[in-house]
């Protein structure tokens, strides 16, 4: 407690993640329109991380909240989809001699990757508003990440090479509460990622950045 109104808070942890139970079964899925044989990978074990946190809280009167978060996660053993080769030629290539040429993918605990970042969050009930728009209350998020990935080989690969992180995240919204009445706009941004890896980069796909806006209204 840095004053009644400011908290400083730090946490450091460790985690692990199991890979999902699809993943461990033995199975092949094949796409022909990319020519490629998605492999399942029984002996692919968990990923672990190191966890760092610290975080400044500013306390609004009487109800609200504004933080800036830094965080900083390694993971082990991180669980990477990538390309393994291809299918061989013959009747022992392991499909009954089908799919020839088609590249084999699978996933691997292929090496480590780091990620840091800021969270910025903004919490408040406009309660000082006069009459009927004391019932607003307003929120909003940030979130902004730096990745490197160590997968083998001579290079590090950056934030816009390593799968399932996504550099940038906001949400807004904002409520409104009077007696039975009720109305809610959300605002939520997602930015642009590298959803799934590939060895080649024409074969990797990127998720292109999206925004979603819902609104609803209630009355009890």
């Amino acid at each position: 407690d840095l004053t009644p109104e400011v908290k400083l808070r730090t946490s450091w942890s460790t985690s692990f993640g199991r890979p999902d139970f699809s993943s461990l079964l033995p199975s092949a899925t094949i796409n022909e329109a990319q020519s490629m044989v998605t492999i399942s990978n029984p002996a692919l074990g968990p990923q672990y991380a190191t966890n760092g946190d610290a975080a400044v809280e500013y306390y609004f009167r009487p109800a609200g909240l504004f933080s800036v978060t830094y965080f900083n996660k390694r993971i082990e053993d991180y669980i990477l989809t990538r390309d393994i080769g291809t299918v061989g030629v013959g009747p022992d290539n392991g499909f009954d001699g089908s799919y020839a040429g088609y590249t084999r993918r699978s996933q691997a605990n292929a090496g480590a990757a780091k990620i840091r970042g800021w969270e910025f969050d903004y919490r408040q009930q406009l309660t000082f508003l006069p009459g009927p728009l004391r019932g607003l209350t307003a929120s909003a998020n940030f979130t902004y990440l730096t990745t490197e990935g160590d997968f083998g080989g001579t290079t590090t690969r950056t934030t816009d090479e390593v799968a399932g992180f996504i550099p940038k995240t906001a949400n807004g919204a904002l409520t409104y509460k009077f007696r039975r009445f009720g109305a809610r706009l959300l605002v939520s941004y997602t930015g642009r990622y590298l959803g799934t890896d590939a060895a080649v980069v024409p074969r990797r796909v990127f998720r292109e950045a999206r925004t979603v806006v819902n609104a609803g209204v209630s009355y009890e």
